[in-house]
């Protein structure tokens, strides 16, 4: 008498299962990743001390009014539009996006056509109490919830003549709070510089 062997089927839900257990461990390593990533970072935040003078190779804070060097080769659009609209609204911003655009109707949809896009962006540096800190460009990402969108064209008509519709997105503070490492610039200087990550 022979022995019965049974063997089992890859059916559909054991497929199911195994693909599941791949997702959940490959998803808890990216979790686990992100956390001890977000881990480091705060430990990075607890060792900078804040200072006016920063010590070139230590994690530092500075904080002060922000100074902007403004790009020289900035589209003649992108100057006339940051004099005009940022005077009338009394911030001189450290980056700017202006979206100039329109609607199109196609039977029963409308679509939003981009008409042009201007952008700025500045060179930073903090004022603090003791001295002039730059902050490395590669370093800095600005997210703001600065917005307005008109309507009212008029003085812009000229940098997109179809365009109807005008949204800013912008980037302007008076006290700025950079933590980083602080580094000797290529003019001498010190900058605060990030790291990979």
């Amino acid at each position: 008498m022979g022995a019965d062997v049974r063997s089992a089927k890859w059916d559909g839900f054991r497929i199911f299962l195994a693909f599941a257990l791949c997702f959940q461990v490959v998803l808890g390593a990216i979790l686990a990743a992100s956390g001890i990533e977000a881990y480091r970072f705060l430990r990075r935040l607890e060792a900078a001390k804040e200072t006016s003078h920063p010590v070139s190779g230590q994690w530092v804070c500075v904080s002060g009014s922000p100074e902007r060097t403004v790009p020289t080769d900035l589209p003649l659009a992108v100057r006339q539009f940051e004099s005009r609209y940022f005077a009338s609204h009394g911030a001189w911003p450290l980056w700017f996006e202006a979206e100039f655009t329109h609607e199109e109707k196609r039977g029963k949809s409308t679509r939003t056509v981009l008409d042009e896009r201007l952008r700025m962006s500045c060179g930073v540096a903090v004022k603090t109490a003791g001295t002039l800190v730059g902050v490395d460009p590669a370093a800095i990402w600005f997210y703001s919830p600065r917005e307005a969108a008109t309507r009212e064209i008029g003085v812009y008509r000229n940098i997109a003549p179809a365009a109807a519709r005008l949204r800013v997105t912008w980037f302007s503070a008076p006290w700025l709070y950079v933590v980083g490492r602080a580094a000797q610039g290529a003019d001498g200087r010190t900058v605060v510089a990030g790291e990979a990550g």
